[in-house]
């Protein structure tokens, strides 16, 4: 199988919320990262539909501060134990912190952010 992925993916490990519209949530961990999107492990994701747009946040831990990187998008994928989630819009205090994010997890930054200067696949607000 050929992969035509616009975005390199980088194995980001994080606690992950999809927040869902009428108030919970269904909670899981990262397993890969990109500027056009995000695998999330899910072991109980019932209520997630594919095609459907949910707000996602990121929790980043780090010190004493707890930080939300906050992203809208829709599920692309759902499997047994995860979803596929592409990224649609953020906010641009958010996206600086998912733009440090994976530059600093990438082995290649330079990559990175040509890939993201080429294609820049989410839409910040």
């Amino acid at each position: 199988m050929i992969e035509n992925r616009k975005h390199t993916r980088i194995p980001i490990i994080l606690e992950a919320e999809v927040l869902l519209p009428e108030g919970g949530k269904c909670l899981g961990k990262t397993k890969n990262i990109s500027f056009g999107g995000v695998f999330i492990e899910i072991d109980s994701c019932n209520p997630l539909i594919v095609g459907n747009e949910y707000d996602i946040l990121l929790l980043l831990e780090g010190g004493q501060q707890r930080m939300e990187i906050k992203i809208h998008g829709q599920i692309v994928h759902k499997f047994q134990k995860g979803i596929g989630f592409q990224f649609y819009a953020i906010e641009l205090d958010h996206y600086e912190h998912l733009k440090n994010l994976l530059v600093h997890n990438c082995p290649d930054p330079t990559i990175l952010l040509d890939e993201v200067d080429r294609n820049p696949g989410i839409k910040i607000r």
